[in-house]
């Protein structure tokens, strides 16, 4: 039974890998949650954070307003034998918002976390979740078009804190565990 899992898991990595735009040979990159600028206090921006994940029906696992952390879960999805989630990550500081996502594939009882990132991948959907956030945030003003060179041109005053954040509210790379 354990060999079917392993084996649909395995054929799963494979389809998200070749989704990603990864085939044999291409290498890969570090996983880089990227940040938006965006120009308001923190308590709005958590307050965007949250009526954006509520909106997607996404589950809220934990909420830290002193930190300025929101994890979620989207809704468990079912193909080809193996059962698959998301855990999105949003990090909020004064001015500027970081988003994280993790696929995250169930293996009997344990949730797997699987980090497949392709050298040309564009972190497109994380961006998209950014730019919500900002409609939000800042209703009526227009949000910086896709691909906004902000993402990866600049650098927080708190890079540090926001990375060591996301790295505290992420689960191990190797499993997760399901929500409590």
């Amino acid at each position: 039974m354990r060999t079917a899992n392993v084996a649909a898991v395995a054929f799963t990595l494979g389809a998200t890998a070749l989704a990603a735009g990864c085939h044999l040979g291409i290498p890969i990159k570090s996983y880089e949650p990227p940040r938006m600028m965006i120009p308001t206090s923190k308590s709005t921006l958590l307050s965007a954070v949250t009526r954006l994940v509520l909106e997607q029906k996404w589950d809220i696992v934990s909420a830290d307003e002193g930190r300025g952390v929101v994890v979620a879960l989207t809704p468990e999805e079912h193909g080809e034998g193996v059962v698959t989630r998301e855990r999105w990550t949003f990090v909020v500081a004064d001015g500027e918002v970081t988003v994280a996502m993790r696929l995250e594939m169930k293996d009997g009882a344990e949730w797997e976390v699987h980090e497949v990132v392709c050298a040309a991948y564009e972190y497109l959907r994380e961006r998209n979740q950014l730019t919500s956030v900002w409609t939000r945030a800042l209703p009526g003003e227009e949000a910086p078009p896709l691909p906004d060179p902000r993402l990866a041109a600049l650098r927080p005053r708190h890079t540090t804190s926001i990375a060591a954040a996301v790295a505290a509210a992420m689960p191990p790379a190797a499993s997760a565990s399901a929500p409590e």
